[in-house]
């Protein structure tokens, strides 16, 4: 069947099959080694505790279950769902590869919808249930170490909560400070939009944004009255807020990945 502009369904699922099983021959082995990083952690720190007097090992184990396995999952989770659909779709660009992939006898909308559902719902989807369930059996096979699961940690704690001891506010160490959608969305843009470097591009772009983020943030800040700021923060709209922000940065990027796949000169 020719290409052409329309959406046909039947056609579509047949070329999201053929996108599932090609990611799975592709990009299958370097996702369940990343999605196993909490069994190869822990051999790691089960290693350097060895090497600690029995006294600390105490210590040791708490670190890791209080904060390095929430902080390796949240850079780990990050990392992945920004550099996946690059690996995946920086070929677009390419102009072998690009040809290959555009001269599919599917149209780009169908293209445009089965890298979204790739990149940003079946693999990242498959990728958390891997790594938490590898957490859990380590959790499950040393409880006397590994104190509690990633999975009861991340879900059963909010983004920020308040300190009434100290009358503060924290930020709690999660994957999920970032949205997935929003990550693996800027990811997408990034492999449409760079021809060259795309990982340490889209980055480069990603950490310029949240810079200037977080400085509009202060600036808004100092602008609105402490008690109005503190009520925002106690009502728990301060994570909705942000993760409003982050399903908008999801849609423009991904309309903008869309734009660029049309519009692509190969």
């Amino acid at each position: 069947m020719d290409r052409n502009d329309t959406f046909d369904i039947s056609r579509f699922g047949k070329y999201l099959l053929y996108e599932l099983k090609d990611t799975a021959r592709a990009q299958g082995l370097p996702v369940l080694l990343t999605g196993l990083a909490p069994v190869m952690l822990f051999v790691i720190h089960l290693m350097f505790s060895l090497t600690v007097e029995p006294e600390g090992q105490t210590i040791v184990w708490e670190n890791y279950s209080g904060n390095l396995a929430p902080f390796y999952a949240t850079a780990i989770f990050t990392l992945f769902f920004l550099i996946f659909p690059i690996s995946r779709y920086g070929k677009m660009t390419d102009g072998r590869k690009g040809a290959q992939f555009f001269m599919l006898p599917v149209s780009t909308a169908e293209k445009f919808v089965s890298a979204l559902l790739v990149s940003a719902v079946v693999v990242p989807v498959a990728f958390m249930i891997l790594y938490f369930f590898s957490d859990w059996i380590i959790h499950a096979a040393f409880p006397g170490k590994v104190i509690s699961s990633l999975a009861e940690l991340f879900f059963g704690t909010p983004l920020t909560e308040f300190n009434e001891a100290g009358s503060y506010y924290t930020l709690n160490c999660s994957p999920f400070i970032f949205l997935p959608i929003a990550i693996s969305m800027a990811g997408l843009a990034g492999a449409a939009a760079f021809r060259k470097n795309k990982i340490f591009m889209t980055i480069i772009v990603c950490l310029l944004l949240c810079v200037t983020a977080l400085w509009a943030t202060v600036l808004a800040i100092d602008n609105i009255d402490t008690e109005k700021w503190e009520s925002f923060l106690e009502s728990g709209m301060a994570d909705v807020t942000w993760h409003g922000i982050q399903f908008l940065f999801a849609i423009i990027c991904a309309a903008f990945a869309g734009w660029k796949m049309k519009k692509i000169q190969l």
